[in-house]
């Protein structure tokens, strides 16, 4: 036979019982090996009630989740962001409501659904020079021409968005969720929509009652966000500082967070606004970079909004809360009606307390200024309701006698207003309601006017 012949045959061959001891000598030492801790996917950890996780909690958790409206809009935070990833070595995760689709394409002719796969293009290049570990759009459209949170919100699908976010929580079981606070101080409809749906979605997260099936079928737990953190638009506002000392309840003060940005990497030394000025360069389409500019609110301290609960977990003060039976209104704000409605829906009262509302002096031009007073009571109420100026403003008359009946509203008109010269685009101002006589009952509420630009 030939050694050709003779090596197919010993191929072909059974295996002799030296051979298939060795091979039962090798599987134990394997299994052994194993067995002693060796193994590359660990053994999970026994939980209490002796269910097993879905997922290893290294492998999936997340320290911090950010949940935003469109791409672009994670410039705000990143400073914050870079800080917590590169700095801090947690794991970020953002979740995008849309893609942006309907954004101004700046060096380019793409639009529309090839403009949003465009931008998530770009995002993944911002969000990798920011540390993130990764990004979920929900695809949800893309919205404009609306000033209206609920109407974004419901043109989403309102169940199925807190639904996804929610699942996406309970996955992710984050420690600290960063979200755009719900109101207008975040100048967008979409950027509130948004801030509202992660806090619903926070407040389902924990609920064992809220989105049952994914618990049931999906095997996923409950999880209560520790930390659930709101920002706003520093860069829109025009007026100092904001949120403003007037109006805004003790409460409310005593849960802000002021996150510094003038940090320095410790691996590469760059300031942390200078990585994220860098990373949002890569948004060029919409040159996400124009609201970055060197030592303007790029560079100032994050203000951060707890948006309940507290470090110790303490239970919420309702001092705040007025029990006297007026409601100080504004007329076409639904911006601020959306974030009243939702801060009653979460019974999270403190949402009121963080910004002034917003009021416009009227249309044209029109110096004019128009409060809305409810009597929520069921007795009538007399009284006086009087218009409190900043010095060197002035309005026809400042008292104007009211007389309510139960449930009754009036519109209360305050003009002609003067302004100084140059006048600002925004003004705090304040109204008070006082029944009765000296030390009678008074509920004051204080906002922002909003200007016509001088001509």
């Amino acid at each position: 036979m030939s050694n050709r012949g003779r090596a197919r045959a010993a191929r072909e061959a059974p295996l002799g019982r030296p051979a298939l001891r060795a091979i039962r000598l090798v599987c134990a030492a394997a299994v052994a090996f194993v067995s002693a801790g060796h193994s590359a996917i660990p053994e999970w950890p026994e939980p209490e009630g002796g269910e097993r996780p879905l997922l290893s909690p290294d492998r999936i958790k997340a320290e911090t989740v950010v949940v935003l409206a469109h791409p672009d809009d994670e410039g705000v935070v990143a400073p914050l962001v870079a800080r917590y990833a590169r700095g801090e070595g947690q794991r970020v995760v953002h979740l995008y409501l849309t893609s942006g689709e309907l954004g101004t394409n700046r060096v380019g002719m793409v639009r529309g659904p090839a403009l949003g796969h465009l931008r998530l293009t770009e995002l993944h290049w911002t969000l990798d020079r920011l540390g993130v570990a990764m990004f979920h759009t929900l695809g949800r459209e893309d919205t404009g021409g609306t000033n209206n949170p609920a109407a974004v919100l419901d043109g989403w699908g309102r169940e199925g968005t807190v639904g996804e976010l929610t699942r996406h929580l309970r996955l992710l079981r984050p420690d600290r969720v960063l979200a755009w606070f719900p109101g207008p101080a975040s100048s967008h409809a979409a950027h509130a929509a948004s801030g509202a749906a992660a806090l619903q979605a926070c407040r389902a997260a924990a609920n064992p009652a809220s989105f049952p099936e994914q618990i049931a079928t999906e095997g996923l737990r409950p999880h209560e966000v520790p930390e659930v953190w709101l920002f706003a638009q520093p860069e829109k506002v025009a007026y100092e500082p904001y949120p403003s000392a007037i109006g805004i309840t003790e409460e409310a003060r005593s849960h802000l967070l002021e996150a510094r940005l003038d940090l320095r990497d410790g691996l590469s030394g760059l300031l942390y606004t200078d990585i994220a000025r860098e990373a949002m360069r890569e948004q060029r389409t919409v040159e996400a970079t124009t609201f970055t500019s060197r030592l303007g609110p790029f560079e100032e301290p994050l203000i951060l909004m707890r948006a309940w609960g507290g470090s110790a977990g303490e239970p919420l003060s309702l001092d705040a809360i007025p029990v006297f039976p007026v409601q100080i209104g504004f007329e076409e704000s639904v911006a601020q009606e959306f974030l009243e409605a939702l801060a009653g829906e979460l019974d999270a009262p403190r949402l009121t307390g963080f910004f002034l509302p917003e009021a416009a002096a009227g249309p044209d031009g029109r110096m004019a200024l128009n409060v809305k007073l409810t009597n929520t009571g069921k007795a009538s109420l007399r009284g006086k309701a009087s218009l409190e100026l900043p010095a060197g403003w002035a309005a026809g008359r400042l008292e104007q006698e009211l007389d309510l009946a139960p449930q009754e509203t009036r519109i209360l008109t305050w003009e002609p207003l003067t302004a100084p010269s140059p006048r600002p685009l925004r003004v705090p101002v304040g109204v008070r309601f006082h029944v009765g006589r000296r030390g009678g009952a008074e509920i004051r509420s204080s906002f922002v006017v909003m200007l016509p630009p001088d001509r």
